[in-house]
């Protein structure tokens, strides 16, 4: 009785995969190594990068640490520049061309003043209105 059913489903199988649509796998359904081992690889890559970078950051800070603290020189206050009273003063340290009298200012020369007379304009005539009709004006009006 199984055989039969066997047969039958065999022959469900072959029909269904004889439709152009079907997307139908061998008798590889057991055998899922294959997919199985790019996923392995894939997730061993992972894993390897991810180590070699682990190792290269702590690499890293050994080597940044192992110098240890560096000797910080010590600065003697006085030979720093905000020290010094005669740079830092008003003047500068140019104290002594500050403190020198004033030269007595020289006169400018007076320039001749040239008197150009200014051109005549011509009077502007004045408008007077429209010309006067030969008839005279209107009836009831005036100028």
């Amino acid at each position: 009785e199984m055989e039969a059913q066997l047969d039958l489903l065999e022959a469900d199988l072959s029909t269904a995969c004889d439709d152009p649509r079907a997307d139908c796998s061998g008798d590889g359904l057991q055998s899922d190594a294959s997919s199985d081992a790019g996923g392995v690889i894939n997730t061993d890559l992972i894993i390897i990068i991810l180590g070699v970078l682990i190792l290269a950051a702590l690499l890293g800070v050994m080597f940044t640490r192992r110098g240890g603290a560096a000797a910080v020189p010590k600065w003697d206050e006085a030979t720093l520049p905000s020290a010094d009273t005669v740079a830092n003063s008003m003047y500068g340290g140019a104290q002594a061309i500050f403190q020198q009298p004033l030269a007595p200012a020289i006169p400018a020369p007076a320039l001749p003043t040239l008197a150009i007379p200014a051109p005549a304009l011509p009077a502007a005539p004045v408008y007077a209105g429209p010309p006067l009709p030969a008839t005279g004006l209107p009836a009831g009006w005036t100028m």
